[in-house]
């Protein structure tokens, strides 16, 4: 919940949010933000959030909403490709030059859906890439550390 907290406090700053999904679906992602004062769906309706839904992409649960981004297939091998063509082609344009907030929501989530070894590959090359493509963001990681290994933690 403190990763929802900080994203809300960045765009009542007016950065620009991209939040990962990977735990559960959006109408869910929503609910939970809500518990803060954080309007998903507002800020999506306003350009100033997108979400990336892998865990809608992956398990076929979509919402028809506005800059809400889907997969057409997911696995570790191309999700990173295909989120930076999304990100080339209709997030960067969004983002107007504003600070951007990347939250993932949640490293353990992605290890769940991939496993801790890939996660980390993944993991490597999104902090290489947002320090080339946007040095200026700040890319936010949050972990329920109870579900992967103290190795992965570490």
């Amino acid at each position: 919940m403190l990763s929802f907290a900080i994203l809300k406090k960045e765009l009542l700053q007016g950065s620009f949010g991209i939040i990962f999904n990977y735990n559960f679906p959006l109408q869910n992602l929503c609910r939970a933000a809500k518990e803060l004062g954080l309007d998903i769906e507002k800020e999506l309706s306003n350009d100033n959030l997108v979400v990336i839904d892998v865990f809608g992409s992956k398990y076929n649960v979509k919402c028809n909403k506005k800059n809400v981004f889907y997969l057409d297939s997911v696995s570790p091998e191309l999700i990173n490709p295909k989120i930076d063509l999304l990100y080339a082609k209709k997030i960067q344009p969004l983002t107007k030059g504003r600070r951007t907030i990347r939250l993932i929501n949640t490293l353990d989530g992605i290890a769940l859906m991939f496993g801790e070894l890939e996660t980390l590959k993944l993991l490597n090359q999104t902090i290489a890439r947002g320090a080339k493509d946007m040095p200026d963001s700040v890319l936010i990681l949050p972990i329920n550390k109870d579900v992967v290994s103290q190795k992965f933690i570490g």
